[in-house]
């Protein structure tokens, strides 16, 4: 894993000091390249996994071609493509990924990009077309930012790096970013906090053109359509069986010691089963929380024991306190997705031991695991009351006040089955900006979060046959909570602690499989992840709980209610020009009578921290 930094008509001295801004990275070297006539800069922050030498340092110049590459992650394929690469007349003086990378586009160009199975985001420097090229991968593992401003294109892995690069580049707040924001959680691509930047989406190319001066954005992946016609449950698991091992032994591939997250849940059970059919001299890594109901330490023993592997118990005695404020600035944006903490204190726990951690991460989305799903589908009851009455009764909701019990299932009532869904995403209008300074609520109404979701939705459903509810849904969350939230928080988190994290069940072979699914193999009987559970019954010990489910987080609600209670007050204290103090306290005194407004508090803390850390002199 690494950083990414460059781009057109910016200084080496301005990339020298994004590096520096990276350098958690990649703090196993930097190095930077320029040319000295056309005004290109790449510079690079280096976490050695795959051949550790120098001569596989970045940037990387082709010596068949002039091309130079700044590459951010793993193509776990690489040995296959070298291999198909060498036939074709191409030689490699490295053992590296990043030397085939760098191949591929000398020989396919920018198309590349569709051979590739792995994690990653790089910018690319064509020579001979006089191009820049920065892509993402499919999922959006890898994240990538961009800013066109004052002649200039500069590219990083993280906001920070832009602002270090350009530290005169605008620091306007886009008030789309900011609705979007305080009803999501998090910010959603291509949107960044800053009107000037922006971020490259997943499965997006990136193509500047240095003499026309202009950025073509496009995209180069979707997802496949239900085959409702497929299979059996049996010879779908049979394929899941299949493709989820090969995902696994393709990010075992390392040079340097790796180790797999293992927690109590049925996604990182199975991903730390299929590691022990591959390899023996694996550690499983699991965090404690002494005395919390987070702590799943004993069911996460038990799988180490039946598969056979080592399970390292990292007791975290949590500094989460003074931990906040450095962990709001590392995410550079606004982001509340409160089980940040809990995920870097993992990453942090594990970097003392290994380098590589394979993860769970993805199961969800795409084998339909979230009680969301179930709890929409349960409520597709409510369709046989006549729509004109479930509108009258319905809109009582708005003469009810905020935190009364029934409220919300007054407002459900007068939706349609996907609006309940992106209800759930959402802070209700009459919540979502009561802490904002009036003059910042009112430009942000003009974008909800809902809106992004349903810009999003409008897409799906234009392209192609009509799609399920449960289709729809996973596919919504596939395209967006995923990569925005849950993604940004495991690079960010893991990134921090100079962790590379490896995803094998974001294999996109392993997401084309699960959206070919009809939903009876996704969801069926209320059975969540019912595929995947068929597949994990063959490896994981026969009393594991499979039909537990259980959040990686902390108790935002409780502790805002006690040690938490004057954390916001306090970090606002100096004054903001984006927070309402007066309505902050009014909303910290509600949550202290009804414990109802944890996440929106968490939400204007992290924006409270962001303003201290971005946009205060």
């Amino acid at each position: 894993m690494c950083g990414v930094v460059g781009g057109f008509r910016v200084t080496r001295e301005g990339v020298e000091r994004a590096l520096a801004a990276l350098e958690h990275r990649g703090p196993d070297g930097q190095g930077a390249w320029t040319t000295g006539d056309d005004g290109v800069t790449l510079g690079h922050r280096r976490l050695s996994i795959i051949d550790l030498s120098r001569a596989a340092a970045q940037p990387m110049v082709c010596r068949r071609t002039g091309n130079v590459i700044s590459f951010n992650g793993e193509i776990y394929n690489y040995r296959s493509l070298r291999a198909e690469l060498k036939e074709l007349g191409w030689d490699f003086r490295t053992t590296s990924d990043t030397e085939v990378l760098l191949a591929a586009y000398g020989q396919w160009g920018a198309a590349c990009v569709e051979r590739l199975n792995g994690m990653f985001a790089f910018l690319a420097y064509d020579v001979a077309d006089q191009q820049l090229v920065m892509a993402r991968d499919r999922v959006g593992k890898k994240p990538l930012y961009y800013a066109e401003w004052a002649g200039m294109l500069v590219v990083a892995s993280e906001l920070k790096g832009i602002l270090a690069c350009v530290p005169e580049l605008p620091r306007k707040i886009d008030p789309r970013a900011l609705g979007a924001y305080l009803d999501l959680g998090y910010i959603p691509s291509p949107l960044s906090i800053f009107e000037a930047v922006r971020k490259l989406p997943p499965a997006s190319l990136g193509v500047f053109d240095l003499r026309s001066r202009r950025l073509d954005v496009r995209g180069y992946w979707t997802l496949p359509r239900a085959d409702e016609g497929m299979c059996s449950i049996e010879e779908a698991a049979e394929e899941l069986d299949g493709l989820l091992r090969d995902a696994v032994r393709l990010r075992l591939q390392s040079d340097v010691p790796v180790g797999v997250f293992l927690s109590g849940g049925l996604d990182s059970g199975l991903v730390a089963a299929l590691c022990a059919k591959e390899a023996s001299d694996l550690e499983t890594f699991t965090v404690t929380f002494p005395g919390s109901a987070l702590d799943e330490s004993q069911v996460a023993s038990r799988v180490a024991e039946w598969i056979g592997l080592p399970n390292r118990r990292l007791a975290v005695q949590a500094s989460v306190d003074s931990d906040l404020p450095l962990l709001a600035k590392q995410f550079d944006e606004p982001f509340a997705d409160s089980s940040l903490i809990p995920t870097y204190l993992l990453s942090r726990a594990t970097r003392a031991c290994v380098k590589v951690a394979l993860s769970g991460d993805g199961g969800d989305e795409l084998f339909a695991g979230y009680d969301s799903y179930h709890r929409v589908m349960c409520e597709t009851y409510l369709e046989t009351i006549p729509s004109s009455a479930r509108a009258v009764v319905g809109h009582l909701h708005r003469f009810i006040p905020v935190g009364t019990p029934g409220k919300n299932f007054l407002r459900r009532l007068a939706l349609t089955p996907i609006e309940r869904f992106l209800h759930l995403y959402s802070s209700p209008e009459d919540e979502g900006r009561s802490y904002l300074l009036p003059e910042w609520n009112r430009q942000a109404r003009g974008y909800r979060g809902d809106r992004y979701r349903r810009e999003t939705l409008e897409r799906l459903t234009h392209s192609g046959s009509p799609l399920s509810l449960l289709q729809t849904m996973t596919r919504l969350d596939f395209g967006t909570y995923l990569p925005e939230d849950v993604l940004v928080k495991v690079d960010r988190a893991s990134m921090f602690a100079s962790l590379e994290v490896r995803s094998p069940l974001l294999d996109y072979r392993v997401a084309e499989l699960a959206f070919r699914l009809p939903d009876r193999l996704r969801l069926h009987d209320g059975v969540r992840k019912v595929l995947l559970q068929r597949v994990a019954e063959k490896y994981l010990p026969p009393d594991f709980p499979f039909g537990r489910k259980r959040g990686f987080t902390i108790p935002e609600a409780e502790w805002f209610q006690r040690r938490w209670r004057g954390l916001l007050k306090a970090n606002i204290a100096s004054g903001s020009n984006l927070l309402d103090g007066d309505a902050l306290e009014d909303l910290q005194a509600r949550h202290q009578k009804t414990g109802r407004y944890g996440r929106m508090l968490f939400r204007a803390l992290m924006l409270a921290f962001f303003e201290d850390n971005y946009v205060k002199p």
